[in-house]
């Protein structure tokens, strides 16, 4: 009886602890994206938006009626804005 039912409960606490696990790994993702900064801007690097690593489509903003780049951050100086970054 005890194996029976021990054989009902596994499976559904690994499915449990997998839904659990990939919607943590889901939400990590998303806040990890990197900020991308408008050159150019004063003081440079101060408008930001969110972008991506992952190649494709550049990164950009429309600031008054102008499409921008962004750019992001290769070290922690604020006026270093130079990583090229993608749209999310």
């Amino acid at each position: 009886m005890k194996v029976g039912i021990l054989n009902i409960i596994i499976p559904i606490i690994a499915v449990f602890v997998a839904t659990i696990i990939a919607i943590t790994l889901q939400s990590t993702e998303k806040d990890t994206l990197p900020m991308g900064y408008i050159e150019g801007s004063l003081p440079p690097c101060s408008v930001s938006i969110q972008c991506s690593d992952n190649i494709g489509k550049l990164c950009t903003i429309k600031i008054n009626d102008t499409l921008r780049q962004a750019f992001g951050k290769n070290s922690p100086f604020p006026t270093d804005c130079i990583k090229v970054l993608y749209k999310p």
